[in-house]
């Protein structure tokens, strides 16, 4: 049972199991070399975005680089730049676009720019005049667009991009990537995906073939997010290319089994704060949407949607306590919930209450959660706010 009152005021907890994270993190490490056939280029980088996807970036990254991770990805300058704060000297890539003083905040700490448009260039090449200490080179990666319509240079741009680097010698493409927009299909040779694959491969050889054999020896190519490499590990193609897990990585996504399952790493929990006994009729929460049928036994959990509870999930949604399923009664408020505890009279107030997690043999998860709301498990993770405090533990070295 986790110590949900240490050096805190309030129960409520997400619970960040690293050992999870790690195994996560070589299972998918096995998969991406395996689809990646191997190649002595072959780039892997967990995505660290939006605070680790509400894992806690600085633990989640101390932990990564342990474990051997050459490189992070982040989707801001700002998220680089607390990483380098805190002390992470590692190879960070930043997938955000930058106008010229984000290209200064970069190349002053050393953080490697995903380029996905020619104006992104133009902001690089401006920048390292600018600096104290300017660079004797800049490495960087391209973006190319090939099916998201999102960022990226696209096809007629690259001889653009190729005279660029022509006269700007400074600048070293050390990498090739695209993004799918629907990578769980990449097992289907008739998929979206294999119609960016094969727009991403026209552009690979379109540069390769007007770079120098130094960048087009060493260039990392990579392409896909979590759906895309487990979906890769089931057909490889045969041009090898890297992987930027992300969800995978934290254990989210569709239930698993067999040796490449991959666990949840974070769980959130709270405790019964005050029990109510309420007679048939009466009723609960703002707007008294929940009304008692029968003498009914209420739990007062100091969670809400504040914490990242969202108030749509009033009425839809249940807790485990003492291993069983409870539903949660009535609107969700900013601070709290209610819970129907009518069927476990035994329930105390100190109770450990899981929101999302495992409690006895049950099992609450993400997915769940998103599918009721309508949205996905990245959204249920990155909306856990930062008030809720990361407990961090790691059952590997018996720490819980």
């Amino acid at each position: 049972m986790i110590d949900l009152h240490v050096s805190r005021h309030r129960p409520t907890v997400a619970v960040v199991d690293l050992a999870a994270l790690s195994d996560n993190f070589h299972t998918l490490y096995r998969l991406a070399q395996s689809a990646a056939q191997n190649s002595p280029e072959f780039f892997f980088c967990p995505m660290v975005k939006a605070n680790a996807y509400g894992h806690g970036d600085l633990q989640v990254v101390s932990r990564l680089r342990g474990l051997g991770a050459a490189w992070v990805g982040v989707g801001l300058i700002e998220e680089a730049l607390h990483l380098r704060a805190a002390g992470d000297t590692g190879n960070i890539l930043n997938f955000g676009p930058f106008d010229r003083e984000g290209a200064r905040a970069l190349l002053a700490e050393e953080v490697t720019p995903v380029v996905s448009s020619r104006a992104d260039l133009q902001h690089l090449i401006d920048s390292i005049p600018t600096l104290t200490e300017p660079p004797e080179s800049v490495d960087f990666h391209l973006k190319v667009e090939t099916g998201m319509n999102r960022l990226g240079v696209e096809f007629d741009e690259l001889d653009e991009v190729l005279s660029t680097l022509t006269r700007s010698p400074q600048l070293k493409l050390r990498g090739l990537m695209t993004h799918f927009a629907n990578g769980e299909d990449a097992a289907d040779p008739q998929g979206r995906t294999e119609m960016q694959m094969r727009e991403f491969s026209r552009c690979h050889q379109k540069l390769v073939a007007g770079v120098s054999a130094e960048v087009r020896d060493h260039l990392r190519l990579h392409v896909g997010n979590s759906g895309a490499l487990l979906a890769y590990a089931q057909r490889p193609r045969a041009l090898a290319v890297g992987f930027r897990p992300g969800l995978a990585l934290y254990g989210g996504g569709p239930l698993q089994s067999g040796e490449s399952a991959l666990r949840p790493v974070l769980s959130l929990k709270s405790r019964i704060a005050q029990l109510r006994e309420i007679a048939p009729g009466e009723r609960v929460s703002y707007g008294g949407t929940w009304t008692a049928l029968r003498r009914s036994r209420l739990g007062v959990v100091p969670c809400g949607y504040a914490d990242g509870v969202r108030r749509g999930m009033s009425g839809k949604m249940s807790v485990l306590v003492r291993g069983r399923r409870v539903p949660v009664a009535g609107v969700i408020c900013m601070d709290y919930f209610m819970c129907d505890l009518t069927e476990v009279q035994d329930a105390q107030v100190g109770d450990e209450v899981t929101l999302l997690g495992t409690q006895g043999q049950e099992e609450i998860r993400a997915e769940s959660w998103a599918r009721e709301l309508g949205s996905i498990s990245y959204e249920v993770l990155t909306g856990i706010s930062e008030r809720v405090p990361r407990l961090y533990v790691d059952a590997s070295i018996g720490n819980n």
